[in-house]
């Protein structure tokens, strides 16, 4: 158990400056139905941590005699800080069990599945000691208030019983579960070929922290699938650690199915190497989608296929977020590895982002990409390096319908020393907009924006540096404000000029 346990750490310090703050956050969802691939986890929203006020009802009484003014006064001993009980969440339970008291195996030799059974009541928590827990697939039905903790500084750790694969089907169901609390809980499917996903559907406020999941079986779809079903319902997914080590070709990390309607908050996770999405949250955006928001907020995703963040709901974004894509990605077929990539719905927001591809990266799409499905988003205060030939900073293909609103950019900057191909292509999205953005990809063979069928593009206060040619224009019209323009062939400030289906000229 020891060089699993090894392992286990190893793949949490590849998390970078993960941040274990709570992520405080209310709001609505609504019911629906799971979607059809990957697995679907729901994030909860952390609670406010109870303050103890200060114990000053009974100040000490006065001395008796005054003391002497020559004398320094006694010094008085410090206040000891109030007693806070260490394990996570006691507080709000009515009945907590220590597992290893009523019986539960601590070196994993014997399936622990009967104390959920024995201690079925509500408001329940159930608290681990570190050690390895073994367990028969597991489904927790319509409970409120369930919790499994680790009391200590190790994170305890469950392995399947070797009961086979179970592809798709959960190996750990919460179903329709009102108030799920996780902490500290390792999941280990990676000693023999048994397992499967974990299935989360919530109800009111949950919270998962500090969960990892290392390996996967040989027909598994899924690492998590989530939704919160609850019109009412927030969960907060905070330092969630999985990576494809079984460089498994159809694997999803994490799937949030279409009946998500609530809130859900994937905060400080770390996901890499998955062949079919990292977070692949668009489903609840799509036409049988509840449509509920989707946060990705810090956290760093690394070379998975299709995309690292999927989102598709209104209102979803993705802030903080840290995406490398520096190497091939599992998958069968082509591999397309975009950054973040917008699918459904409109009014998405990227904020505060680092997208880069190193020079050996999967092929792509480009850095974000707006899908015919998707109407636009905005994206400010983002870097995008891409030294990767032929890959572009942005991809918007046209819409399938007329969308009300524009992709807007602002404050975005786009570095690095590839070769060929363009830095952007804008297909049927009239008025999108670049504003005090910098565009410095001066390779020679750099294009810059392929921009067709959008009338009203508006490019104010950027710089553009490119090889080639800056703008090309086919049924389209770009106004250029305050912006210098910067190619092989010479440099201009442009401070108020149209341009319609023509060259920008230097």
């Amino acid at each position: 158990m020891k060089d699993r346990a090894e392992e286990i750490e190893n793949l949490k310090e590849r998390v970078d400056d993960i941040d274990r703050r709570q992520f405080l956050k209310a709001a609505g969802i609504a019911g629906g139905t799971a979607g059809a691939l990957g697995i679907v986890w729901y994030g909860t929203r952390d609670d406010e941590p109870t303050e103890v006020p200060p114990d000053d009802d009974d100040p000490p009484d006065p001395p008796e005699i005054p003391p002497d003014d020559d004398e320094p006064p006694e010094e008085q001993p410090p206040e000891e800080p109030p007693e806070v009980d260490e394990v996570p969440f006691i507080d709000e339970f009515e009945t907590v069990i220590d597992v290893t008291e009523e019986g539960a195996d601590p070196e994993g030799r014997e399936p622990i599945n009967h104390l959920f059974q024995e201690f079925a009541d509500d408001r329940t928590l159930f608290m681990f000691e570190p050690g390895t827990y073994r367990f028969d697939p597991i489904e927790l039905q319509s409970r409120t208030r369930v919790g499994l903790v680790t009391d200590g500084d190790e994170p305890a750790t469950f392995i399947p019983n070797d009961e086979g694969c179970r592809g798709g089907h959960p190996y750990f169901n919460f179903n329709y579960v009102d108030g799920l609390v996780i902490d500290s809980i390792d999941l280990d499917f990676g000693q023999v070929d048994s397992g499967g996903p974990l299935f989360m559907f919530l109800e009111g406020e949950s919270v998962i922290r500090n969960l990892s999941y290392l390996g996967s079986c040989s027909n598994q779809q899924g690492v998590v699938r989530v939704e919160v079903p609850d019109p009412n319902g927030t969960a907060l997914i905070d330092n969630f650690v999985t990576h494809n080590t079984d460089e498994n070709h159809t694997l999803t990390a994490v799937y949030v199915s279409d009946g998500h309607a609530g809130e859900l908050t994937f905060q400080n996770c770390s996901i890499d190497d998955f062949s079919d999405n990292g977070i692949y949250a668009s489903a609840p955006g799509g036409p049988n989608g509840n449509d509920g928001v989707v946060n990705v907020i810090g956290g760093t995703f690394r070379n998975n296929n299709i995309s690292n963040i999927r989102l598709g709901s209104t209102g979803a974004r993705a802030e903080d977020v840290t995406v490398i894509v520096d190497d091939q990605t599992p998958g069968w077929g082509q591999l397309n590895s975009r950054g973040i990539r917008l699918r459904n719905q409109e009014q998405q927001e990227i904020h505060n982002c680092d997208i880069r591809f190193g020079p050996e990266a999967a092929d792509s799409f480009g850095a974000i990409v707006f899908h015919q499905a998707n109407g636009g988003a905005r994206v400010t205060d983002t870097s995008i390096q891409i030294d990767r030939d032929g890959i572009p900073a942005f991809k918007a293909f046209p819409p399938d319908d007329e969308p009300e609103t524009s992709p807007v950019f602002e404050n975005v900057t786009v570095s690095g020393d590839a070769s060929g191909g363009p830095v952007a292509e804008i297909a049927g999205r009239p008025g999108t907009v670049f504003r005090d953005c910098i565009i410095e990809q001066p390779d020679p063979n750099r294009q810059g924006f392929l921009i067709e069928g959008s009338q009203g593009c508006h490019f104010e206060d950027c710089h553009i540096e490119i090889g080639q040619q800056p703008f090309a224009l086919n049924s389209s019209t770009v106004t250029l404000e305050n912006t210098r323009v910067i190619t092989q062939q010479g440099e201009r400030l442009i401070e108020n000029e149209t341009f319609e289906n023509e060259p920008v000229e230097l």
